[in-house]
């Protein structure tokens, strides 16, 4: 699930994004002036976020905890859908305003992503409002912004036009096989231990 999920799901999507917006607009929020109304393509990937955001919270109320995660997960892979239908990387040639948007779009989704993944990856979703330029509220003690809600407005588009991203770093590294191969013997060895131990 590392490599399958957080790894090319989440994390490529937030690698993908930042690294096209610091190529084509500088690192910054594109303006998206001029802009007018939703394509289908943004008006799917919309009702995914207000279904995502309701369907997480209610999971996470009755602590379906891995119920919520998916429906978390479900949003990023519609948030990768959005991109790739997009293709922002032919926009940018033929319609830079729509390119503009599209990655506008995209990025506030990450902070979308941010909010709904903070109570399962607090480091990785601290990284990505780091990396937004935007307060760091994963729900660890410290960090509540009073009178903000910021659940309730985790499908809003919050950064400002114009801001400038920080560094992204590799939000997740995938796990090699030989890596886990290492790990069971450890935890085979660690067994046999345990068995030699008790029969004694």
């Amino acid at each position: 699930r590392t490599n399958n999920e957080l790894a090319a799901i989440l994390g490529n999507y937030v690698n993908r994004v930042v690294q096209f917006t610091q190529k084509n607009f500088g690192g910054s929020v594109p303006n998206e002036d001029g802009h007018v109304g939703a394509d289908e393509q943004e008006q799917a990937l919309r009702a995914a976020v207000q279904q995502g955001i309701e369907l997480v919270g209610k999971n996470l109320d009755a602590f379906r905890f891995r119920d919520a995660a998916t429906e978390a997960m479900n949003v990023a892979r519609a948030a990768n859908k959005y991109f790739n239908d997009k293709a922002p990387w032919k926009a940018i040639k033929d319609d830079p305003s729509d390119a503009a948007h599209t990655m506008n779009v995209c990025l506030q989704t990450i902070r979308t992503l941010s909010v709904l993944f903070a109570p399962f990856l607090p480091n990785a979703t601290a990284a990505m409002q780091s990396m937004l330029g935007e307060p760091v509220n994963t729900g660890a003690p410290g960090q509540n912004v009073v009178g903000t809600n910021t659940w309730a407005a985790a499908g809003f588009d919050v950064l400002p036009a114009g801001r400038t991203l920080n560094d992204a770093p590799l939000l997740f590294t995938k796990v090699e096989k030989e890596t886990v191969e290492a790990q069971m013997a450890k935890l085979g060895a660690a067994g046999e231990e345990q068995r030699a131990a008790s029969s004694e």
